[in-house]
């Protein structure tokens, strides 16, 4: 039944199935609602796929102790605002993703989330919105005063970037360096242990002690290796000392160098070179150049000595040394 009311009288009593048409707009008062009734369903995770339409439950819990995928309906199919929420209550990554296969959010266990259609405009992750997460996968926890940015894509690695300056008085710790804002330096180790293997100031060396020198196995003047060392790929402070003896003769000579082929001298630049004009000299103890090895590969270091000798019996002793500078 029509009802048309041009006057804008109060009409009351009516009922019908017809269009009301008034010229003064009614006063609505809006609604008290106490509470709503959701549709609810809980989704096992079992590295599979869900599939959401625009009918599905709006609360989305998920249990279970591996990963699953959301795939959200086509944005076509519903109205600007419609939203869902999902709990993440697994163990496991759950992975929500546009109808295009687009991820929107990578949600790790007890995490939760309003995914929120935002637009209608096709099928990426651009027609959604996702709020109020708790948490996001790969992130354990972020700590911190200002001016510190998070970048990171939906599912990855999380980047950290600092200011150039961190307004605090506590030390700031990445990993095992440390950070000192009163000192503006690294805070060194407290003790007397050593740097792991990869990290910045591990310590590799090699000595022969003057106690257990070692015969020199040749002929005067060939280049011979004292002791080695490995150092795997990295940029390397590399440094030594040498020593030669002679028993039943004297010294003419001694050179020394570090390389990285055997018993081969470095370039000359490179070389500890001592003449000895005097024929009294049966010992000389002398360092050896500092050098910078950049290595792309594990590789084997020398320490090489040659002696130049009168007569009798040559022999040798020293160390090499090598701290990773980065």
């Amino acid at each position: 039944m029509a009802v048309v009311n041009a006057v804008g009288n109060s009409l009351t009593g009516l009922t019908g199935t017809g269009a009301f048409v008034g010229a003064t707009s009614p006063t609505i008062s809006r609604p008290l609602i106490n509470n709503t009734i959701s549709g609810y369903s809980t989704t096992a995770t079992a590295a599979g796929t869900t599939t959401l339409t625009v009918s599905s439950n709006y609360q989305q819990f998920f249990t279970g102790v591996t990963t699953q995928t959301v795939v959200m309906p086509v944005t076509s199919t519903l109205t600007v605002g419609q939203s869902w929420l999902f709990v993440n209550n697994s163990s496991g990554i759950v992975t929500v993703q546009s109808s295009g296969a687009n991820s929107i959010l990578a949600m790790a266990g007890g995490t939760n989330s309003i995914i929120t259609c935002i637009a209608q405009a096709g099928t990426t992750a651009a027609d959604w919105n996702a709020e109020g997460t708790s948490g996001v996968a790969g992130v354990d926890s972020i700590t911190g005063t200002a001016n510190q940015v998070i970048a990171s894509a939906s599912v990855g690695p999380v980047t950290l970037s600092l200011p150039q300056s961190i307004a605090t008085t506590s030390d700031v710790t990445f990993g095992s360096v440390a950070f000192s804002p009163t000192t503006k330096g690294v805070v060194g180790t407290a003790t007397n242990d050593n740097a792991a293997a990869g990290y910045v100031g591990e310590f590799i060396s090699s000595t022969i002690t003057s106690a257990s020198a070692t015969a020199f196995p040749g002929s005067t003047g060939t280049a011979q290796n004292l002791t080695s060392i490995s150092l795997t790929a990295g940029d390397w402070d590399v440094w030594g000392q040498v020593g030669g003896e002679i028993t039943g003769g004297f010294l003419t000579a001694l050179d020394s160098g570090i390389s990285t082929t055997s018993a081969t001298l470095p370039a000359l630049e490179l070389r500890t070179q001592m003449p000895f004009p005097a024929a009294t000299l049966t010992l000389s103890i002398s360092p050896v150049p500092y050098q910078r090895l950049s290595l792309s590969g594990t590789t084997t270091v020398y320490m090489i000595i040659r002696e130049y000798f009168s007569a009798g019996t040559a022999t040798m002793f020293g160390g090499i040394y090598a701290r990773r500078a980065r």
